[in-house]
């Protein structure tokens, strides 16, 4: 299959922002806070972990504030055990309130399945759905569900990545219909798995305006350098061969490169997020604008290109676009000491930070001045009032976790007046890591990841309002 592979040198256009004095502990892989002109500072994360008995306000119905809606499960969250281990890591709402959550589960055997849940406005298991309310579905010797979305006829479409006989990573795609039964009219018996060099994955889908599919993620042609990749399919699981070359665009820039996050913006452009290693030791946030052909605009950044390099390591792994055209970009970054940071970034639409933004368009903040903590941000949201949310996770001294929501205006700073001092943290077990948000028209956020329970990890959904 001929591929359109994109080549780009990265010259300067990044900024370099040494983190003095940030005390986080970092992660290999993962969705860090650290504190860098932010009121967060000095704050033990235990102080602000809640334990589910929140007073509620009438006021709390019309501004969002970050506070567990009890309606949901009775207690704000919903916890489904799934085989020997299950992790949500992307969800959708229907228009009924539902929330279809994706991730994978592990068998008693090891295998790792695409693995989905539906829950009722209520927070109860639509029982209706699959097999209790859950659906598993064995591809290959291995496979993880990174992105979901709801089709307009109220069917889902999984994305990530499953392994072929040869053992080989590829992206991956299943249909489902509004009951979890596989939809067999799309690609072979509701499944389609592209291979793209010698491993790929999705990591992020994203509905177009033709009604077509976006996903991104990466593709490699050596094992220790994948490239940014985008594809493009049709509702029926074919790619569309006039977006790049037969559907696919591969992205080479710097030493390495991969998505996490894809957005569109109103003009139906895209602009995936993810990094750029421009050299063996540095990896930094990096954007790319394409065209609804596939082409990459020559408008945004240098030649379609923007890259931010935040201390020695930074990733984006969550997007949103603004009405205005702007665009935002949670992830994380390490200090020289490969210390971690919650990071948002905010960029207008041709790729250039907003300097008006916290700190020359960025923000870092901090859980706590204890090394043992690390923290990440996984997903970011534009509110109805035009704030700011970003979600993630934190992690304290005994390792356990906790689901944690920053919230800011548009220029950056903390909104003191959500939660306690601008977060708000719930525990749900040991364990808690948030991986997802959506905001719902009514402006309650749903939230998903992963929680413990009964000394097993599963997955995990909650609702604020």
């Amino acid at each position: 299959m001929k591929k359109r592979i994109s080549k780009f040198v990265i010259f300067t256009f990044s900024v370099f922002i040494i983190l003095n004095g940030c005390q986080k502990s970092s992660n290999d892989f993962g969705f860090l806070n650290g504190i860098y002109n932010s009121g967060l500072d000095s704050i033990n994360a235990s102080s602000l972990i809640d334990d589910h008995n929140n007073n509620e306000n009438p006021t709390q119905l019309i501004k969002f504030n970050g506070v567990l809606d009890k309606t949901f499960a009775k207690t704000g969250y919903v916890q489904t055990e799934i085989n020997t281990k299950a992790q949500v890591t992307a969800h959708a709402v229907a228009p009924d309130g539902s929330v279809i959550a994706g991730g994978f589960s592990i068998l008693k055997d090891g295998t790792s399945v695409f693995s989905l849940a539906r829950y009722n406005k209520d927070g109860t298991l639509n029982t209706n759905f699959g097999t209790g309310g859950t659906v598993q579905t064995q591809i290959g010797s291995e496979a993880a569900i990174n992105s979901i979305l709801l089709l307009q006829d109220g069917s889902i479409i999984a994305g990530g990545f499953s392994r072929n006989c040869a053992n080989v990573p590829l992206f991956t795609l299943v249909k489902y219909k509004a009951d979890g039964k596989i939809s067999r009219s799309f690609g072979s018996r509701g499944i389609v798995q592209t291979p793209i060099g010698i491993s790929s994955a999705i990591r992020s889908l994203v509905l177009l305006k033709d009604g077509n599919i976006l996903a991104a993620g990466y593709s490699a042609t050596n094992p220790k350098l994948p490239m940014m990749t985008i594809a493009k399919y049709s509702t029926f699981g074919t790619l569309i061969d006039e977006f790049g070359d037969d559907g696919i665009v591969q992205t080479q820039a710097g030493e390495s490169s991969q998505f996490y996050s894809a957005t569109t913006l109103n003009d139906g452009a895209i602009v995936a997020g993810g990094y750029i290693n421009t050299d063996p030791f540095n990896r930094s946030y990096a954007l790319v604008k394409y065209d609804s052909s596939g082409k990459v605009s020559a408008d945004f950044g240098t030649n379609g290109i923007t890259t931010v390099q935040i201390g020695v390591g930074s990733y984006v792994l969550s997007l949103a676009a603004s009405s205005d055209g702007t665009i935002i970009a949670g992830g994380y970054s390490e200090g020289a000491t490969h210390l971690s940071y919650f990071t948002v970034a905010k960029f207008d639409s041709h790729g250039y930070l907003q300097l008006n933004f916290g700190t020359g368009g960025i923000i870092l903040n901090a859980m706590a001045a204890n090394i043992s903590f690390s923290s990440y941000t996984c997903s970011v949201l534009v509110l109805n009032d035009g704030s700011i949310l970003a979600g993630g996770y934190a992690t304290g001294v005994d390792n356990s976790s906790a689901f944690t929501m920053i919230k800011y205006d548009r220029s950056g700073n903390i909104a003191l007046d959500f939660g306690k001092k601008g977060m708000v943290q719930n525990k749900f077990g040991n364990y808690s890591y948030l991986q997802a948000m959506t905001l719902q028209s009514d402006g309650t956020v749903v939230t998903s990841g992963y929680g413990e329970k009964n000394g097993k990890i599963v997955f995990t959904a909650a609702r604020y309002k």
